[in-house]
């Protein structure tokens, strides 16, 4: 009986953390263009949307550094690391 709520519960919490994966997903794309159409206008976001994963990656650094803007690097790299820690408890390897 035990095991059969853990893994109801495993379940719900793996379909949460794929629907809060896929919002923080959009939210972090968006956020990155957001800092590269400030930072270097329309131009600077149509080479962007190319090279969306580099962009992903040194948006928020570029924030952080130029900018002193703590946001956008705790929301693009703070969240998938509470993701691992909580995948982690709710689907514990035996």
């Amino acid at each position: 009986m035990i095991n059969k709520i853990f893994v109801i519960f495993g379940f719900l919490g793996g379909i949460i953390v794929l629907i809060m994966t896929l919002i923080w997903g959009i939210v972090s794309v968006f956020l990155s263009l957001y800092i590269v159409t400030k930072a270097f206008g329309f131009w600077g976001t149509f080479i962007g949307l190319i090279v969306l994963p580099l962009t992903g990656f040194f948006a928020p650094l570029y924030a952080l550094f130029k900018w002193g803007w703590w946001t956008p690097f705790i929301i693009i790299y703070g969240y998938p690391t509470i993701m691992t820690i909580l995948s982690m408890i709710l689907h514990p390897k035996d």
